[in-house]
């Protein structure tokens, strides 16, 4: 079976972080008189009782990139499938694997911190790549992995990524399709880490034969593949994987608190505020999807899906008490 659960290929270009329009706290974009007041006050409840932690990443995403702890961004990213996660429990379990790494450590040679971390992670704490059940929800939610000691290509990478930048290995992420990697430099040169497969050190060469074996002939390697990706396009990575996974299971609240945490990154957020909007509908919050359809309606240049999404705004607006 090909293993290519993670996203690959996600958008790039990542907008603003400040940007307001599509901002999820400001689910009602135009003022109303006092009925319409009445309603926002009531959407951005139900934004409140649905996604309690929503407000905390938002807050996040308002540091400046340079300033981003991804580690701590996947756990709240993993509060979309366990919203009584706990952060600093799940920091403590890092540490405590960084400790052990630590103290068998005698260098700071790159070869050896690697060494002596996939001897601790993989071989002793037996954290492993979960090929029986890749596409289970648990193996993108950083506790789960922690917990249970297994995840996907991603969140391994970012795991063993917090413990190995503690011991003074720099490491960055790589988004092949289908496959995500580190990247460090060692004798000189750029090579590559693949966290899901016991921690074994790549060539370029070695990466373009592991995307061979997932592809074959469909993707040809481009060079490109193997730049680093910046820490908010592993996000979104992250979500990617968590939508799909929630959109086939037909997890709804799952799926909208993903939606929420990728619409702020998204340099076009439209489509995602329509299945957002969409998403509300099948869970009967019609006032708060009546914001998302409206916003859709006002920003695409899709003259043809705007026409399909006013024909429903009638009908959505009695449903919502507006009529």
């Amino acid at each position: 079976m090909k293993l290519t659960g993670d996203e690959s290929f996600c958008d790039p270009n990542l907008a603003p972080l400040g940007r307001k329009r599509y901002c999820v706290k400001r689910v009602i974009l135009r003022n109303r008189k006092s009925k319409r007041d009445t309603l926002q006050l009531k959407t951005e409840n139900f934004y409140q009782r649905l996604d309690p932690h929503l407000g905390e990443y938002l807050k996040g995403l308002e540091q400046p990139r340079s300033e981003w702890d991804l580690f701590d961004m996947s756990l709240h990213v993993a509060r979309v499938g366990d919203t009584d996660l706990r952060r600093e429990e799940c920091l403590s379990q890092v540490t405590h694997i960084r400790n052990k790494v630590e103290r068998t450590l005698n260098s700071s040679d790159p070869y050896s911190i690697i060494e002596h971390t996939n001897e601790i992670v993989f071989q002793k704490l037996g954290y492993c790549g979960n090929r029986e059940d890749y596409y289970h929800p648990c193996n993108s939610l950083m506790d789960r992995v922690l917990e249970q000691r297994t995840g996907i290509p991603i969140t391994l990478s970012v795991l063993y990524r917090e413990v190995v930048g503690g011991l003074g290995l720099p490491t960055w992420g790589v988004g092949l399709p289908g496959h995500f990697l580190l990247g460090f430099r060692a004798s000189s040169r750029e090579l590559y880490l693949d966290a899901f497969n016991g921690g074994r050190i790549l060539l370029p060469d070695d990466c373009r034969a592991l995307l061979n074996d997932l592809f074959g002939d469909e993707v040809a390697f481009e060079t490109y593949f193997l730049n680093p990706l910046p820490d908010s396009a592993i996000v979104l990575r992250m979500l990617m994987n968590l939508k799909q996974i929630y959109r086939r299971r037909a997890e709804s609240v799952s799926f909208l608190r993903v939606l929420n945490r990728r619409i702020p990154l998204l340099a076009d957020p439209l489509s995602e505020i329509l299945e957002r909007g969409m998403t509300l509908v099948e869970l009967e919050e019609y006032r708060a999807a009546l914001d998302d359809f409206r916003t859709f309606i006002e920003n695409t240049s899709d003259h043809s899906l705007r026409k399909v999404v006013e024909g429903r705004i009638e009908r959505l607006e009695l449903l919502a008490g507006e009529g």
